[in-house]
């Protein structure tokens, strides 16, 4: 895929996740743009396993992982985020907090 079709690709994408993220509450919701990747953080937990965080990924080898836990490390203990951090504990193997 040469740049330009990469660009739209990933500006397609953008779009989406923007569409959906609003689509899931009327509160307040944050893109962060990274590399590779979208984390739309919402004010209101959503979605039947409640969670405040929601990751789409459409390349690893660019996405800043360390960024991403980093980012989410205060709340890896609630059960907002339960779902979200028990796919990326499967597929990363790593704890973000201590259990307790």
């Amino acid at each position: 895929m040469d740049n330009n079709s990469y660009n739209n690709f990933v500006g397609a994408i953008h779009h989406f996740v923007s569409g959906w993220s609003k689509s899931r509450t009327k509160g307040e919701v944050l893109l962060t743009h990274e590399s590779g990747g979208v984390i739309c953080s919402f004010d209101t937990p959503i979605g039947s396993v409640k969670r405040k965080h929601e990751a789409f990924i459409w390349n690893l080898s660019e996405f800043d992982l360390q960024s991403f836990k980093a980012s989410i490390n205060g709340l890896c203990c609630s059960t907002e985020s339960s779902g979200l951090l028990r796919l990326f504990r499967q597929i990363y193997s790593f704890e973000a907090c201590p259990t307790t």
